[in-house]
């Protein structure tokens, strides 16, 4: 109890009166994943699904998209196979290399004991560059999106990785290394492409379906940093396939309602990623200022 004070003031004193609704916001998501396995708070989970609905009400997409929406809406991950051109891949490799040997503005690196361990590049919406990566979101691509939210769609935000070996007997949460889930919005998905072959030897992430994620969080799961109760499931998920696939390959999941980790790249090699993440929507927007109709 006294502990709990103390996180309780520590709290007040860093976000004032934003502590009061964080500390009721944070209660509400553990009560939720104990009664319901959703990681996931009740209003949270409200609030992503009145979103979906009123958006795929006043632009309904095809049916032959809708359905196949379920599926992957039920299971809360699903590979869409290759469906990239390597063509593309390799222009949008092209600026992520050229940005990384400049050390662009927009290259973020962290490093753990002075070794490099990932490179990230978000490319905002005025990135003179962002035609290039625009390319990735083929006519496939759209439709999957479309079909998973069924509803149309704008993307939040482009970013592109390249993970490395830890160093030896790192257990700290790196680069999302640790099991865990994203944020509050369970109406947002994420679309993984690869930008080279990836082996289980790269490190690909693994991602729980929503079944597994309820067996995590009715075990007792707390964050990415206390597994509680938890730590026997992920043992056993652990031991799951991470995702791989050749160049262009891609797959998409809902980061808020599936319990998710990067993988570690053997020593020697690295994981490079697009990653891209949509929001329901009126119309399908690429950027701020490219609307597709």
């Amino acid at each position: 109890m006294k502990d709990f004070a103390k996180s309780v003031f520590r709290l007040f004193r860093v976000h004032g009166i934003r502590s009061v609704f964080l500390l009721l916001t944070e209660m509400e998501r553990h009560i939720s994943a104990r009664l319901t396995g959703i990681p996931a708070g009740f209003l949270e989970q409200l609030h992503g699904t009145c979103v979906r609905y009123y958006f795929a009400m006043i632009a309904p997409i095809p049916g032959d998209l809708r359905s196949r929406g379920e599926t992957i809406r039920r299971r809360g991950v699903e590979t869409l196979g290759t469906i990239v051109d390597r063509s593309v891949i390799d222009r949008i490799c092209s600026v992520f290399e050229l940005r990384v040997a400049m050390r662009h503005a927009s290259l973020k690196v962290t490093e753990v004991g002075g070794q490099t361990v990932s490179e990230t590049i978000e490319f905002k919406f005025d990135d003179p560059a962002l035609p290039v990566v625009q390319q990735v979101m083929t006519e496939q691509v759209v439709d999957a999106l479309r079909a998973t939210l069924s509803a149309n769609f704008h993307v939040v935000s482009y970013t592109m990785w390249r993970n490395h070996n830890l160093p030896d007997g790192e257990r700290n949460d790196v680069y999302s290394n640790r099991w865990h889930v994203d944020g509050a919005r369970t109406d947002e998905y994420k679309l993984f492409v690869f930008m080279h072959d990836v082996t289980p030897d790269h490190g690909g992430t693994i991602v729980a379906t929503r079944a597994e994620t309820r067996m995590a969080c009715r075990a007792g799961y707390l964050s990415r940093r206390n597994y509680a109760g938890a730590s026997a499931v992920f043992t056993k998920l652990d031991g799951k396939s991470c995702m791989t696939g050749p160049k262009g390959y891609a797959y998409i999941f809902t980061p808020n309602l599936c319990l998710h980790r990067a993988g570690v790249p053997r020593r020697g090699l690295t994981r490079t990623v697009l990653m891209v993440i949509v929001l329901p929507s009126r119309h399908m927007k690429l950027s701020t200022r490219v609307i597709i109709t």
